[in-house]
């Protein structure tokens, strides 16, 4: 799986998916920061291209991505980048998650 992003939205993602197991083959993509980052929390790959983004799904066959920024329109973007490179969107919900009762959805994706 893969967490677009590698800052404190990604770090709340990572801190999700860590305490659901779902940290195998995890990567996260950055391709703006400066300067170029190789690793995030020092344990994992950070991708910076869409070549890299492919190789990754190729060798881990794990075709998952979360947004991990804000900004809607960046947001949106970015899922649709990812989206066209055949990845499939994933929803993380937090076990702390509180979700309301009344006319609640959680879209594809959804963190």
């Amino acid at each position: 799986m893969i967490v677009i992003g590698a800052k404190g939205f990604a770090m709340q993602i990572h801190d999700v998916l860590y305490s659901l197991n779902q940290t195998e083959a995890l990567a996260f993509f950055d391709d703006v920061s400066t300067p170029v980052k190789k690793s995030f929390l020092e344990r994992y790959i950070i991708l910076h291209s869409d070549s890299e983004v492919k190789s990754h799904f190729d060798n881990s066959k794990d075709y998952r991505f979360v947004v991990g920024i804000g900004g809607t329109e960046l947001r949106e973007k970015l899922f649709k980048r990812f989206t066209e490179l055949g990845a499939q969107p994933f929803t993380v919900i937090s076990n702390k998650a509180i979700i309301g009762p009344l006319h609640t959805t959680i879209g594809e994706g959804s963190c």
